[in-house]
């Protein structure tokens, strides 16, 4: 099964994936990404820290990414 990392995209502190996760397929390392982005953001809310934009760079073992999952933060609307 091949590794996929999760580079944290975030302009105050980037945070590159040196582990990895196993998993079964593209399909799955893009569900991780979206669960893990959506830790992320629930942790910003509690420390009240919202940034505008947060994204996660999904990257196979020979570095190709294959997929970024982001989040938009707009109090525009509300």
């Amino acid at each position: 099964m091949p590794r996929y990392f999760f580079d944290v995209i975030d302009p105050d502190m980037p945070t590159l994936d040196e582990e990895g996760l196993v998993l079964t397929d593209i399909e799955a390392a893009k569900r991780q990404a979206c669960r893990a982005l959506g830790d992320i953001a629930r942790d910003c809310l509690r420390s009240e820290k919202i940034p505008q934009t947060m994204s996660i760079n999904v990257r196979t073992e020979d570095g190709s990414v294959i997929c970024t999952v982001s989040l938009t933060y707009s109090s525009a609307n509300c």
